[in-house]
């Protein structure tokens, strides 16, 4: 009997210690749990892919302090690298502003380039246009006057469309003189007053007259454009040649004597 009590006594007090080691354990899985759903729901609010699922027979206790850290470096990074993209956009999109200005100040610049060029074209066009017909004009004029002379004259400005005898006498100078690299001309004074610009002309219609060799030679030049303006019955002043300066009227009727002997004989030829 006594046996018996002492039996129960045992059993009685390790049912009870059970039930407390079930309970506390129950309590202990209970925290545990609410535990694991604070961090799930922690997870799910910050978007993260992997869900946290404990395996059955664990007993895993979640740290939702750990995870906030995370999501919170995970997001600083996020913020990171979004801050430098917008960097990079805002600098592409100041560059492609700069550029498109440029493009825009060449575009207007091009523009007006353009307009100024046809306008300089059309005037060119009604200058050519203008000077054609007063040159026809005066031709027409020319032929109802008795001068030969005069004809001759605007015959040379009709070659070289020239409204002016001086101008169109020196053009056709210029093109007989161009296979004598030394010797220039763009007056009928100073380009003259050594005479070799005269002997070249000669040269180039008379090459027996006088020998090439002979134009390089300037302090002889002088004396012997004038033998040579002598030979061809040409009347020009003793001291055509001798200044610096001669007189352009002079030196024009000189080399449009020579235009008359030369270039019109060998026309006719």
């Amino acid at each position: 009997m006594r046996r018996s009590i002492v039996d129960n006594n045992i059993l009685t007090s390790h049912c009870v210690k059970t039930t407390f080691r079930d309970a506390k354990f129950k309590d202990a899985t209970r925290q545990d749990s609410c535990r694991w759903l604070d961090c799930l729901c922690i997870s799910y609010s910050d978007d993260q892919e992997e869900s946290i699922v404990p395996q059955p027979g664990e007993n895993k206790s979640f740290d939702a302090g750990a995870l906030n850290c995370d999501s919170s470096f995970a997001k600083t990074g996020e913020k990171s690298v979004l801050n430098e993209l917008q960097e990079k956009i805002a600098s592409l999109s100041k560059e492609l502003q700069k550029k498109d200005a440029i493009i825009e100040s060449e575009r207007v610049a091009h523009k007006a380039q353009l307009k100024d060029f046809i306008t300089a074209v059309k005037v060119a066009e009604r200058c050519r246009e203008e000077t054609k017909s007063e040159l026809a004009r005066l031709i027409a004029v020319c032929r109802n006057v008795n001068s030969p002379e005069e004809v001759l004259w605007f015959e040379v400005m009709q070659k070289f469309q020239s409204c002016s005898k001086r101008n169109a006498l020196l053009a056709w100078a210029q093109a007989r003189l161009t296979a004598y690299p030394s010797i220039s001309v763009s007056n009928f004074a100073s380009d003259w007053s050594d005479g070799r610009a005269f002997c070249a002309l000669v040269h180039h219609f008379r090459p027996d007259m006088v020998e090439r060799i002979m134009l390089l030679q300037r302090d002889e030049c002088p004396k012997l454009a004038l033998e040579l303006a002598a030979k061809l019955n040409i009347h020009i002043d003793s001291n055509l040649f001798a200044g610096s300066k001669p007189d352009f009227r002079r030196v024009m009727a000189a080399v449009f004597e020579l235009y008359k002997k030369l270039e019109l004989t060998e026309q006719e030829c």
